[in-house]
């Protein structure tokens, strides 16, 4: 752990300025069995006393936005929060025959919705 304390004392002195956390979901979701190093990244606030963290995660419920903030000890926190519609995704299901034209039909139809 000394090891560890020391990393980050001697990142702090080089100047770090931010500590962000991407997928932060994983801290609520999945971090008890998945990612365990999740849930303990609030212990990085005795070591890099006064920097500011982000969680970065792309949809989240209200409840796991609580769980992120309090698993990494934000106090007063800004929520930026964008718009579900995601303009630059596409769903859709089609029938195709998985024959021997199976990638020549598919690359057909991903051709379709490509803008260049």
């Amino acid at each position: 752990m000394m090891e560890c304390h020391n990393f980050w004392s001697r990142l702090l002195s080089t100047g770090i300025c931010l500590v962000a956390v991407d997928e932060a979901h994983c801290i609520s979701e999945w971090g008890h069995d998945f990612l365990v190093e999740y849930k303990q990244l609030y212990k990085l606030r005795d070591v890099l006393v006064g920097v500011p963290f982000v969680g970065l995660t792309a949809t989240t419920t209200e409840k796991v936005q609580n769980d992120i903030v309090g698993s990494l000890m934000m106090k007063d926190p800004h929520d930026a929060i964008g718009s579900f519609d995601r303009k630059n995704i596409y769903y859709g299901v089609k029938y195709i025959n998985r024959g021997a034209s199976f990638v020549d039909e598919l690359m057909e139809q991903v051709s379709k919705h490509i803008t260049l």
